[in-house]
């Protein structure tokens, strides 16, 4: 999608809201795996660029402050949500 001259804002924000829809797609499972950096940065990838075109920004802008403008929570955050806790016995 262009910056300039793309859809309006509400439709990159729906757009923006399947894409968060299946992210988290089997977060039980690997949210752990997001414990290392490697893996984190593959998955944050996605969603920044997403989070980019939302927020009409530039490429240079930061995660934090791109996530912030967009709306939406991280998901190495959403993931870590989703996961069950030990139970307890």
């Amino acid at each position: 999608m262009a910056n300039v001259g793309g859809p309006k804002q509400c439709k990159r924000k729906l757009l923006m809201a399947v894409v968060e829809s299946q992210l988290p797609y089997g977060a039980e499972i690997w949210a752990s795996a997001l414990n290392t950096e490697k893996y984190r940065k593959r998955i944050t990838v996605v969603q920044r660029r997403g989070a980019l075109r939302v927020a009409c920004s530039y490429r240079t802008v930061s995660e934090a402050a791109v996530l912030t403008i967009a709306g939406t929570i991280p998901i190495d955050l959403l993931a870590k949500e989703r996961k069950p806790l030990p139970e307890k016995k």
